[in-house]
């Protein structure tokens, strides 16, 4: 099979530091501070500007709400001027008056990181142990006195995988444009027992693909995601086959990895820490050109390969994600994974069986 490689978009990493501690997170060096330099994100916009098919970055990796306001805004600037959206992802925490006229000023889709109410929340922890829920919430409060759209990301885990319609209810009252759910998996640093079963998974997602059914209020990323490839599979006997989103990330100090955020500071002898290059001294068109010679990117091509020939749900999910394949199976070129159960098999068997 020929597989077409591309990125539209970007992940940069402008501070490794985060002022929570969550219990799942799979970032290893988050108490440490590093923060990206003005000369990587000159060469992130001299990239841009020579290839007009990037059309966005998103600010991730770290809490990016921990940079110096007015240095953050400089870094901002430089992207804004290649002529490009912006997106943030953050913990909300230290959201005020002034990072909300910055989202403003740049028109910055924030998006924010939220497992639900108090009780829900309790894995997003500062570093002293206390549930960062209410200081998170006074952030969002922020969001929307600044009539600021806001989505939010969800990790569910073992405190609030039984309380589905709690967490939709939730989600409607704050008033989220749409949530992604990241059911809980093991990867890089984040290597806790899940503390769930595969029947709690698939009664979260019967409950949530209920409650939607009812309103239909809030967009939820995976029922967009499957309904989108149950309908590609109506319509056609072709399978959606043969396309693999590099999705480039460039960590605080210009080395870049691909396919997954998840493997910024991830160990590998075999794969060179994944690392295949640096802002400051590599092309990265040149670089992400030559993906026949990236070891891991083949290994996760075949991988994606194997999936499309032996899984029937493979329209649903395009062969899963590199960063699953590697920390659940060790092997980049393996199939099913923890992510392929929980949040494709189970919700795809679960949407059919409501229709």
């Amino acid at each position: 099979m020929t597989f077409n490689y591309y990125f539209d978009s970007l992940i940069i990493q402008p501070i490794t530091a985060c002022n929570l501690n969550c219990s799942y997170c799979y970032l290893p060096d988050r108490n440490v501070k590093n923060i990206i330099s003005k000369e990587v994100i000159f060469r992130i916009k001299e990239s841009i500007e020579r290839n007009k098919e990037i059309k966005s970055v998103c600010w991730h990796c770290g809490e990016p709400l921990l940079m110096n306001i007015d240095y953050f805004r400089e870094m901002v600037e430089i992207i804004h001027n290649a002529g490009i959206a912006q997106s943030i992802q953050t913990n909300a925490t230290l959201i005020d008056e002034n990072w909300c006229q910055l989202f403003i000023d740049y028109k910055i889709q924030v998006s924010v990181s939220l497992d639900g109410d108090f009780e829900h929340n309790s894995d997003r922890v500062s570093w002293s142990g206390r549930n960062s829920f209410y200081a998170a919430y006074a952030g969002i409060q922020k969001l929307r006195e600044s009539n600021i759209a806001f989505d939010v990301l969800s990790v569910i885990n073992k405190h609030n995988i039984k309380k589905p319609k709690e967490i939709y209810e939730f989600l409607k009252q704050i008033g989220c444009n749409s949530v992604g759910f990241n059911v809980e998996e093991i990867e890089n640093f984040n290597k806790r027992d899940l503390g769930f079963s595969d029947d709690d998974v698939r009664h979260f997602w019967l409950v949530i693909f209920n409650e939607w059914v009812k309103d239909g209020s809030i967009r939820i990323r995976e029922l967009d995601e499957c309904l989108s490839a149950l309908l590609h599979v109506s319509e056609t006997t072709e399978p959606n086959r043969g396309v693999i989103n590099l999705i480039p990330t460039i960590s605080f100090n210009g080395n870049i990895v691909l396919l997954s955020p998840e493997f910024l500071d991830a160990k590998s002898t075999r794969y060179h820490n994944f690392v295949i290059g640096n802002m400051m001294t590599d092309d990265l068109f040149s670089l992400t050109n030559k993906v026949g010679m990236i070891d891991y990117v083949q290994d996760f091509t075949e991988g994606v390969n194997n999936c499309a020939s032996t899984c029937r749900y493979f329209n649903g999910c395009g062969g899963g994600y590199a960063s699953n394949k590697f920390f659940e199976n060790g092997d980049l070129s393996s199939t099913a994974t923890r992510f392929c159960l929980h949040s494709r098999k189970l919700l795809i068997d679960t949407i059919l069986n409501q229709i």
